[in-house]
């Protein structure tokens, strides 16, 4: 009967609280972008999960407790009463009579422990009933003195990962021999081997240069695959580790080296990512050399190139436009007979089983080898005559950069860095203050992109959803118990989780990221749970007949231990995640740390700020005569 008795008292308050931690994942599902990608399986999981623990928790707890614990309180029930003379004669010792009774009571069931915090609690349940409007201000205040703290919260869009690897990058001036390339390449590559994490070295000399009209191989370049030992095998981590080879590497004359980890990469491109846009090439060539200036002097921002750095040989065409017009030959027509003859021009099809094949004419090889052979091929004019290329047009040796890329019909150049040592959100504010200053020309402009783009893209989003989340709690609560008001009760538990998110991020060291919002969304639906164990408890006592205050009172201290053990059981489980070391324990240490801090802060506060909040509530329900 204990059992059934039990089991009725808490279903409706255990049914909306796991009903609200669901809720929370269902706008996860609907997030845009890599965040909603990553977390619909572990929303999934967690929701079915949850389910069951709910069913498990009304029909085979209850079960299994009843045939289970022993009938220790049978002789409880039988005790013979002391004989007295009198009566508790004033209201005094008549309430410390009960509290002696019921604090004898609890002794028996859960300690000394116990007893002596829930003393301490009703003390200060009572103090904070008394004075409600100081204890409101001083919830305000620590609430604003918490989000003064964010500013100090570091941000980034993923936390970076060692995954024990990374790779050095090694460029040299267009044309150099490539002797000279595999020198340079393998005095760096014996640099690399001293470090003593270093296990395994792979080197590549040369390659397959990028878009060469005229064949060839970049000899210039050459790279070095580097894998380090085990992590729990070495004290250092591949962030300083590459730190200690660019001290240990230096300076190469007229080498670009640049150093990158082999880490998992959401956005698809470099950390620190700038890009330019504008018509003039040399205009953006200028103004990028300038954006790399400035951002070397930001410490944690390494190995900066621009997209129009990469560049390739090429023959520069100038057209004497005089002379071409004398021949009848336009621009144009200059360019497309070169093209025709260089890259060729589609003169028929072939088809065989089924596919089709161009049939491609253009001149051979071994006619384009130098200039002076592109020089003297002939251009048809107008007119009917073949004139030289070298008659309206020079032909000169240069480079040029391998792509062009552009956006919105507008050229634009890239600027992109590594980061070492700091986060990206650090890093963000500090290069943007740095850029302020520029003054660029009407027509250009520049922004960051990359994983700053996509992590403000992210947090948008997944604001959307904690907004939304919260939405879909108070409906749920206002559901389940038929009621407007009380879920404002219910949901004020939630703002201070934020208190302790703040602080256990700052102690640990973590920076808010796009897993910790996923962990600050879990939140909204977990800590609300103790608000409802609670005020669920004090509606059934009010209907009772018993007064306000005292409801809340014999609520609190009825309602503590189980939401102690509730709490204490939920950040045990999620320490092994917030102190774990090993192979991707970044990825789950976030999303620990923000539950246990938010939980943490959130119970506390919610034992104390949630049944003064309860009662103003109370006395504006009065006041507009309206069911509570």
């Amino acid at each position: 009967l204990a059992s059934q008795e039990g089991a009725n008292e808490v279903s409706q308050a255990i049914t909306a609280s796991t009903l609200t931690t669901i809720a929370v994942f269902l706008p996860v599902a609907y997030v845009s972008g890599i965040a909603g990608e990553l977390f619909k399986s572990m929303g999934l999981t967690i929701t079915f999960s949850l389910l069951m623990s709910l069913f498990v928790a009304l029909t085979l707890i209850p079960m299994l407790s009843s045939k289970l614990i022993r009938r220790r309180f049978k002789q409880s029930a039988v005790l013979p009463e002391k004989p007295t003379t009198g009566f508790v004669s004033t209201e005094g010792e008549k309430n410390k009579a009960e509290n002696k009774t019921e604090t004898d009571n609890v002794a028996g069931r859960g300690g000394r422990l116990f007893s002596f915090i829930q003393r301490i609690y009703g003390g200060l349940i009572k103090g904070a009933l008394r004075f409600r409007g100081i204890v409101v201000i001083l919830a305000v205040v620590i609430l604003v003195i918490s989000f003064l703290l964010i500013s100090i919260i570091e941000t980034e869009f993923f936390p970076s990962m060692d995954q024990g690897s990374f790779n050095v990058n090694i460029s040299l001036p267009v044309g150099t021999n490539l002797d000279v390339t595999s020198r340079v390449v393998e005095e760096i590559a014996e640099i690399t081997s001293t470090i003593p994490e270093v296990k395994d070295i792979f080197t590549s000399i040369g390659g397959g240069g990028m878009g060469m009209a005229m064949g060839g191989s970049s000899s210039n370049s050459g790279s070095l695959m580097v894998t380090l030992v085990e992590q729990t095998d070495r004290e250092r981590g591949v962030k300083e580790i590459t730190s200690d080879l660019r001290n240990r590497i230096g300076d190469y004359p007229d080498t670009k080296i640049t150093i990158s980890e082999q880490e998992m990469s959401f956005s698809g491109g470099s950390p620190l990512t700038i890009q330019i846009t504008g018509d003039s090439l040399d205009e953006l060539e200028y103004t990028a050399q300038i954006i790399i200036d400035l951002l070397s002097e930001v410490e944690g921002v390494y190995d900066l190139q621009s997209s129009i750095e990469e560049v390739r040989s090429e023959l520069h065409i100038s057209i004497d436009r005089e002379k071409a017009n004398l021949y009848g030959l336009s621009a144009g027509q200059i360019a497309s007979n070169v093209q025709d003859a260089v890259l060729g021009k589609v003169a028929s099809y072939y088809q065989e089983g089924g596919e089709q094949f161009d049939i491609r004419v253009r001149l051979n090889k071994e006619d384009l080898e130098n200039v002076q052979q592109l020089e003297n091929l002939y251009i048809s004019s107008g007119y009917g005559i073949q004139i030289p290329l070298k008659e309206i047009a020079e032909v000169v040796s240069g480079v040029g950069p391998q792509m062009i890329t552009r956006e919105n019909q507008q050229r634009q150049v890239t600027v992109t860095g590594n980061i070492s040592g700091r986060f990206l959100g650090d890093i963000i504010r500090e290069s943007q203050e740095k850029l302020s200053n520029i003054v660029l020309p009407e027509g250009y402009n520049y922004i960051f992109a990359g994983e700053n783009q996509e992590m403000i893209e992210s947090f948008q989003s997944l604001f959307f959803a904690l907004i939304l989340s919260i939405f879909l709690v108070y409906m749920i609560i206002a559901a389940q118990f038929e009621s407007l008001l009380f879920p404002f009760a219910v949901i004020l538990s939630v703002p201070f989780s934020l208190i302790g998110v703040i602080l256990a991020l700052f102690l640990a060291k973590t920076s808010f990221n796009v897993l910790a919002f996923i962990g600050l969304i879990m939140l909204a639906g977990i800590v609300v749970n103790n608000a409802i164990v609670l005020i669920d408890y004090i509606n059934q006592l009010r209907k009772k007949g018993i007064e306000r205050n005292e409801a809340i009172i014999k609520g609190g201290k009825v309602r503590l231990r189980p939401i102690l053990m509730t709490t204490l059981t939920t950040i045990l489980a999620m320490l092994p995640m917030a102190i774990a070391s090993g192979e991707g324990a970044e990825m789950r240490t976030p999303i620990a740390v923000t539950i246990i801090g938010g939980l943490t802060s959130s119970t506390f506060l919610t034992l104390i700020v949630v049944p003064i909040f309860y009662s103003y509530l109370d006395d504006l329900a009065r006041k507009m005569h309206i069911n509570f």
